[in-house]
């Protein structure tokens, strides 16, 4: 069972806005994995995984690969929710 390390995100969140800023982007696979406190197994002999996160002061998404399996998991979205964050398909990032 995960555990959210909320402490990490609201760090991020700390960071953001002692810089004024709306926003943070994450697009390294072991940021994504340190902020998040997840793991998983789409990258062969790989802890990380694909994805974008957006992390704002209120809010943030974490965009997916559309053919990534944890797009429809329920733990994975209520384990985030607890920090509030969304799991989104990539697509709209490119929009």
């Amino acid at each position: 069972v995960w555990k959210i390390k909320a402490e990490k995100v609201n760090w991020v969140r700390s960071k953001i806005a002692e810089n004024e800023a709306k926003s943070a982007i994450f697009n390294d696979l072991s940021e994504l994995s340190w902020v998040l406190n997840i793991r998983s197994s789409d990258i062969p002999f790989n802890p990380f995984f694909k994805g974008v996160l957006i992390v704002k002061i209120q809010g943030g998404s974490l965009y997916l690969p559309a053919d990534h399996p944890s797009l429809k998991s329920q733990t994975l979205q209520e384990y985030l929710s607890k920090v509030d964050i969304k799991v989104k398909p990539y697509e709209p990032v490119f929009e």
